[in-house]
């Protein structure tokens, strides 16, 4: 028989075959697409932050924040760490087997999957390491006995198939899968409607940046809410038994991973920030600003102003009372209630512009000061300009 160039290097005539070359997972692309995607968005913040002149440290704590918060919503939404367990067994590889694994379990439940993991090798292989990762859901009733006949059918270790049987489990007493179950859909409730009030926080922070405590003390108070909805929930009695290397037993006890801690601190953290910046706001007469907002009041300053210029002598007084009643000061704003009863109690209003004795009265009540040019009794509406103090409008 002649080879020829496709059938060389075979076997028996064969095509050519490879062994299983099987890879444990590594890493979990959902997780990793979310941190990149954020990393870009504080990558780029903090590549423009140096050429920032004002408001720069309200700019910088306030976006790392918001960027932090929303990065921990989704990766605790997505990750499988809200109640964990691990313990080093000693038991069976497979059924009606004397083989036995010694490893480490570990048990990872998250709002809607679960991983569990087998790390060890058997008696008869030492040098050859095992590496299980397996994922089931629990997205609805049913779910969880799928898992089970699909972890048979691959024909998976056995300490990997007895958590599965615990947590497919759904009679008498017997509901730790169903406790998890609804768990995660009331946390992953609560999560999204976190996330949605973090995108309201995004477009206040550039937007209305004065409803930012607001709306980051709301997030906080969501996203412990979330905390507590699901410590209640989730099941206190699940403990596992499995047989160790000293022919003893060792149960699995839970505790809380680090996604329930992370967003715990993140939602204390909101919180407490929230209710700060609103403390600050309203007892020092001060408002949150950043250099992301859009400056509406000045564009609509600027547009007073033209207007003002093209106006008539009759209607000078009334613009300057209407950026006067724009100012924050609460002093300010008395002086022009003032103002307005002054107008009320006139005859007329052009009396207001044309008799000196009537803007000398206002500016002795106001503290005001005017130019020379209306001592004197002159009719220049146009270039009126009121001081009070340092503030000039």
């Amino acid at each position: 028989m002649v080879e020829g160039w496709f059938n060389a290097f075979r076997e028996f005539g064969g095509p050519t075959w490879y062994g299983d070359h099987r890879t444990p997972v590594v890493i979990d692309f959902t997780i990793t697409q979310i941190a990149v995607i954020f990393s870009v968005f504080l990558t780029t913040f903090l590549i423009i932050f140096p050429g920032v002149r004002r408001r720069k440290w309200a700019s910088f704590l306030s976006t790392v924040q918001t960027l932090l918060i929303g990065a921990s919503i989704l990766i605790a939404h997505f990750h499988p760490s809200w109640h964990q367990a691990d313990v080093e067994v000693f038991s069976s590889y497979r059924s009606f087997s004397s083989e036995r694994v010694l490893g480490m379990l570990g048990i990872h439940i998250g709002l809607s999957c679960a991983n569990i993991t087998l790390q060890g090798s058997t008696e008869k292989n030492s040098h050859e390491f095992m590496n299980y990762n397996e994922r089931i859901y629990f997205t609805d009733v049913k779910t969880m006995h799928r898992n089970l006949l699909d972890s048979l059918h691959k024909g998976l270790p056995y300490p990997i198939i007895t958590v599965i049987e615990y947590l497919a489990a759904d009679k008498a007493g017997f509901i730790w899968g169903r406790a998890y179950r609804l768990a995660g859909y009331y946390t992953d409730f609560l999560l999204w409607i976190s996330f949605s009030l973090w995108c309201l926080l995004v477009l206040m922070i550039c937007a209305l940046p004065r409803y930012f405590s607001r709306m980051l003390a709301s997030t906080g108070c969501c996203l412990c809410t979330a905390n507590v909805v699901y410590a209640v929930s989730c099941p206190k009695s699940l403990s596992i038994p499995f047989p160790t290397s000293s022919e003893q037993h060792a149960r699995i006890v839970f505790y809380f991973g680090w996604c329930f801690w992370l967003i715990l601190a993140t939602g204390i953290s909101c919180l407490l920030a929230g209710l700060s910046i609103r403390v600050v706001e309203l007892n020092c007469s001060c408002e949150f600003k950043t250099f992301l907002q859009s400056d509406c009041e000045a564009m609509s300053n600027s547009t007073v102003t033209s207007g003002e210029s093209n106006s008539s002598p009759d209607t000078s007084c009334s613009v300057v009372l209407t950026k006067f009643n724009r100012l924050p000061s609460k002093h300010c704003k008395q002086k022009f209630s003032n103002i307005l009863q002054l107008k009320d109690q006139t005859v007329d209003q052009s009396r207001i512009h044309n008799s000196p004795s009537v803007l000398r009265i206002t500016s002795g009540i106001l503290g005001l000061r005017l130019p020379s040019s209306h001592a004197e009794g002159s009719n220049e509406h146009d270039s009126v300009k009121l001081q009070v103090g340092s503030l000039s409008i």
